[in-house]
C-alpha cells in the first residue's frame, strides 16, 4: 500500500481574500488542490464576531462566502469543498459565536485567541502598545480566556494556534511550569470534548524557533493523555498552503504522536506510519 504524501494531507487552516489579510482566492485554493493530487479542501476564513455592529471589522460576509462557496464547488466538481472558519473567540460574543456554530454546520470550526481586553488585537494594538501596559502576563491571560472559550462553547472541531502571543511578546517566560495547572485544564477540556490541537505551522514562518504550540506545550498535553493533532498551515498565500508539514510530522513523532486528525469531513486518523515525510 502506498503511502500518502505530507503534500497530499489536508490542510485545516488557511484563508481566501474574504478574510481582511487573505492573499489567495477560491480558485488559487482549488488549482493548487488539484496540483497536489488532492481531492479535498477545507477554508477557515477568519471571523471575530465580538466586531459585528463594530464596523464588521475581521467579519466575513456570509452572503459572499456562499455565493463564492457555491460557485467554486460548480466550477470544480472533482474537488469537495468543506465549509471551514475560524472564530475569534471574546468572552462578551460567546453567544453569537455558539449560534454561529450551530447554525453554520461547519466541517471545521476552529476556536482562536486574536484579541483581549475588549477587543484589541495582539497583532496590532497590543503589540504597538507593548503587552505589558494591559497586563502583567499575556500567556497567562491568553491561557483564562482559552479556558472561558473551551469551557463556553461546545461544537468545533479545533483550538487554534495556542501559544500564539508569542509572536508578539518581546520578553518571554523562561519556563512553562508555573502554567502547568492551566495547560493542564486546557488539554482536559480538549481530550474531554474531542477537540483537536492545532498545530499550525505559521510560527516558522514568523521567524520563530517552532511551530505554535511549541514543542514543550506539546510534550505536556501528551504526558496528559492528548492526542488529537490537526495540521494546519494558516496560509494567507498560496505558496504556504502545507508549508513545514514535514518538519511538523517530525516534531510530532519524535514527541510520540502516532497520528494525527483529519477531519473530512468525518473525524479520521491517519497514522505517521502511513505518511511519506
Amino acid at each position: 500500500m502506498s503511502k500518502t504524501h505530507y503534500s497530499q494531507l489536508l490542510d485545516h487552516h488557511m484563508h481566501t481574500t474574504l478574510s481582511p489579510d487573505g492573499r489567495q482566492s477560491f480558485d488559487d485554493i482549488a488549482q493548487d488542490t488539484i496540483a497536489r493530487g488532492k481531492e479535498l479542501v477545507v477554508t477557515t476564513d477568519h471571523m471575530e464576531l465580538f466586531y459585528l455592529n463594530k464596523g464588521n471589522f475581521f467579519c466575513v460576509d456570509m452572503d459572499e462566502y456562499a455565493k463564492e462557496f457555491a460557485a467554486i464547488q460548480a466550477k470544480y466538481p472533482q474537488l469537495t469543498f468543506m465549509r471551514g472558519m475560524e472564530l475569534g473567540y471574546e468572552s462578551a460574543a460567546a453567544g453569537q459565536i455558539q449560534q454561529f456554530i450551530d447554525d453554520q454546520q461547519l466541517a471545521v470550526a476552529i476556536i482562536s485567541i486574536h484579541t483581549l481586553f475588549d477587543g484589541k488585537d495582539l497583532a496590532d494594538e497590543i503589540a504597538k502598545d507593548g503587552y505589558w501596559k494591559y497586563s502583567n502576563d499575556l500567556f497567562d491571560d491568553v491561557l483564562n480566556a482559552t479556558i472561558d472559550a473551551l469551557e463556553k462553547l461546545h461544537g468545533f472541531q479545533t483550538l487554534g494556534h495556542l501559544d500564539y502571543c508569542w509572536r508578539y511578546m518581546k520578553k518571554k517566560p523562561k519556563s512553562l511550569e508555573p502554567y502547568y495547572p492551566k495547560l493542564d485544564k486546557i488539554f482536559q477540556l480538549l481530550i474531554e470534548k474531542e477537540i483537536s490541537l492545532d498545530i499550525n505551522t505559521a510560527g516558522w514562518r514568523y521567524g520563530l524557533p517552532f511551530a505554535h504550540p511549541q514543542p514543550a506545550i506539546l510534550e505536556r498535553y501528551y504526558a496528559v493523555g492528548g492526542r488529537m493533532v490537526t495540521l494546519g498551515s494558516d496560509a494567507h498565500f498560496t505558496k504556504d498552503i502545507n508549508a513545514d508539514f514535514e518538519r511538523a510530522l517530525k516534531m510530532l513523532a519524535e514527541i510520540g504522536f502516532d497520528y494525527i486528525t483529519e477531519f473530512r469531513p468525518q473525524m479520521t486518523k491517519v497514522f505517521l506510519t502511513d505518511i511519506d515525510y
